[in-house]
């Protein structure tokens, strides 16, 4: 099984977190969805790339298509699942022992183990509503056709992208949400008490003279320290909070009338959505069809932060079997599933394999069971099965649109958070896959571009959160946009182009 196609593409993982996944395609997606997912991730430092079966993953995702079409209900009863699943993950990452150096070696094997099965769990659950959304975001086609069909019976003047937005829109509040909301009211507690500083330091010092608001500071991170840890970090710290809360007073924003305007478009939004489902004369079952894509969104988001927060609590595991093996958290972080108790009893032994999948490795699931391949071994098998695509100059992109909207703006590309100095309020984002760790970039975008990703992905949900015009899955954003790039993006019909000037003013332009 060697037709793989490159399907996702992250920076900032691990092969200790992804590759949970190898084993969940392999062996518990036949639970879920009936029948497994032949694929390999090839990690090269701490860039993942995943390369499923093309062959498969299109079958899966029309099977579960016309499933999904036949029996919308399916998705309630997933999300249902996935949500008990998720709690039982939350339960026991709320329950592992944070005294790491009291646990005998085989304890901390336990626990990885433990971990290793009800992520399992979780993942495989998700994927009842997220390979649906492969096969070039073949349920969302199949609605925006719907879509476009009935705005021409009934004569609407809005775009079926828009019109999806409106009727997919997911109520609930993920951990980078609920973050915002209390950054913005502790900045509104600031500005009431007058306390001023335009700099992190400033303010800082300002804080230090009053103490009741300094708790709600460090209550802050400590409530929300996990939040843009991803799959390994770095936390959520005081230094961090205190730059957004001095950015805030830079630019003059007043924070109460942006928490305003952040209830305020929930509500419109909810109230959108039911003008759509009257606007469009929805059956029950059609409206169940749109539900489903609602799910889809829900359970990405649910599942998103009980996994994140899973590997922020197994971190101090990470970091204790770093200290008794002498290697760096790095080197541990590459040790699979399993695998645990071995490198614990001989780490010396395992030490040069763990160094060079720390370098480059493919994991794969091309047989009966998960393979690794590492150092000289992988690059040949890379040579052999991973596909590389060559792309040629061009001036004008195509995704698809996950938030519309209109913006010019000069292109930031950014894909970690080393990255996200240079990024200025209204610069376009340009990413690989955006993931949590750069929200703060993505809240001073005026659009968001990526090569990766569908309805479920990160940049799809985080954009109609923040409501900033978004194209994802144009495969090629990264390689053809650089920094500095003046770019339009027409989101609603999922067009970037390479323009040499701005727009006259009368054009219509959002920033």
């Amino acid at each position: 099984m060697n037709d793989w196609i490159l399907k996702n593409e992250e920076e900032g993982t691990s092969v200790w977190t992804l590759t949970t996944f190898i084993p969940m395609f392999l062996y518990d997606l036949k639970k879920t969805v009936g029948k497994p997912l032949h694929c390999s991730m090839e990690f090269e430092g701490t860039r993942m790339r995943w390369y499923p079966s093309k062959t498969e993953s299109e079958q899966l995702s029309i099977e579960l298509v016309e499933k999904l079409k036949n029996r919308p209900i399916i998705s309630q009863t997933s999300r249902k699942k996935l949500v008990n699943d998720c709690e039982k993950l939350n339960a026991f990452s709320q329950a592992l022992s944070q005294n790491t150096g009291d646990l005998t070696n085989e304890e901390i094997g336990e626990y990885f183990e433990k971990h290793h099965l009800i992520l399992r769990g979780v993942l495989a659950e998700g994927m009842i509503t997220t390979l649906p959304d492969f096969g070039e975001g073949r349920y969302v086609s199949f609605l925006e056709a719907f879509l476009e069909k009935r705005i021409r019976e009934k004569k609407l003047g809005k775009k079926a992208p828009e019109l999806l937005a409106e009727l997919t829109y997911e109520s609930g509040e993920n951990i980078q949400k609920q973050e915002l909301k209390a950054l913005l009211e502790l900045a509104v507690e600031i500005q009431k008490a007058n306390i001023g500083g335009t700099d992190p330091e400033r303010l800082e010092n300002e804080l230090n003279r009053r103490p009741e608001i300094k708790k709600r500071l460090s209550d802050h991170v400590k409530a929300f320290e996990w939040a843009y840890f991803g799959y390994t970090g770095p936390v959520l710290t005081e230094k961090k909070v205190l730059e957004e809360l001095a950015l805030m007073q830079k630019e003059e924003k007043h924070a109460e009338k942006e928490l305003e305007r952040m209830k305020r478009e929930s509500i419109q939004a909810e109230q959108k959505k039911k003008e759509a489902q009257k606007a469009l004369d929805l059956s029950p079952r059609e409206r169940e069809w749109f539900q489903v894509a609602s799910d889809a969104v829900f359970t990405k988001t649910y599942r998103r932060d009980a996994t994140t927060y899973s590997f922020y609590r197994m971190t101090p595991l990470l970091r204790e079997v770093s200290r008794r093996t002498k290697m760096p958290l790095e080197r541990v972080q590459c040790i699979m599933a399993g695998e645990m108790n071995e490198v614990l009893e001989n780490p010396k032994a395992w030490e040069p394999e763990l160094k060079a999948r720390q370098e480059y490795c493919i994991c794969t699931a091309e047989g009966e069971a998960p393979r690794m391949y590492s150092g000289k071994e992988a690059k040949a098998y890379a040579k052999r099965f991973i596909p590389v695509e060559k792309v040629e100059d061009v001036n004008e992109i195509v995704g698809k649109c996950a938030c519309p909207g209109i913006a010019v703006g000069r292109v930031r590309v950014i894909d970690t958070p080393t990255e996200m100095h240079g990024m200025k309020k209204g610069d376009i984002l340009v990413s690989t896959a955006t993931q949590p760790d750069i929200v703060p970039a993505m809240k001073k975008a005026a659009a968001i571009v990526t090569n990766i990703g569908g309805i479920t992905s990160h940049a799809a949900i985080v954009s109609r959160e923040l409501g900033v015009p978004c194209v994802i899955g144009t495969r090629i954003a990264t390689k053809v946009l650089k920094n500095g790039d003046l770019v339009e993006v027409d989101a609603t019909n999922g067009i970037v182009k390479k323009i040499k000037e701005w727009p006259k003013k009368e054009k219509t332009i959002f920033q």
